[in-house]
């Protein structure tokens, strides 16, 4: 059973953070701190083919004494591994899931004040739509010819 909040499951979304603190939960916490490095390095490394060598000894590391730990790394690790995919300069922002998070953050904040105001879906909606056109998101320019933008543009 996971120690920490794991509960918070993450799929599809590369939010790496959330992974890591997903697979750091089946760990004793008495040796987190030692594994972490480790496992965050597969997500910080150079490039895709890097980060499946660290991976790799990560696996063989710990699958052996915390396999459920590494079950849980290899059940998301595609998904949390496609920024690589991508021109690296867009890495950060598509590896963490600080907009997804400030986002819900906002939504949560006003519906609790609003609570009474959500009659029906479509006011629940409304709030949401209305905080989503609130927030300031940073864009991410995409020049065609750069390698890898074909990708974004057939998402």
């Amino acid at each position: 059973m996971p120690s920490r909040s794991s509960s918070r499951q993450v799929s599809g979304n590369g939010a790496s953070s959330t992974s890591m603190e997903n697979v750091l939960g089946y760990v004793p916490t008495s040796q987190q701190a030692s594994i972490e490095p480790e496992l965050k390095a597969i997500f910080y490394q150079d490039s895709r083919e890097k980060a499946d060598q660290e991976l790799a000894a990560f696996i063989e590391k710990y699958s052996q004494v915390y396999p459920t730990a590494v079950e849980c790394l290899q059940r998301d690790l595609e998904a949390c591994l496609t920024f690589y995919a991508f021109p690296k300069k867009h890495w950060k922002t598509i590896r963490t899931t600080n907009v997804i998070e400030r986002l819900f953050e906002e939504v949560k904040k006003r519906s609790h004040k609003m609570a009474a105001a959500f009659r029906n879906e479509e006011s629940c909606l409304l709030m949401f739509y209305a905080v989503i056109r609130s927030l300031k998101f940073r864009r991410i320019p995409m020049p065609a010819e750069e390698p890898g933008s074909q990708l974004l543009h057939r998402i």
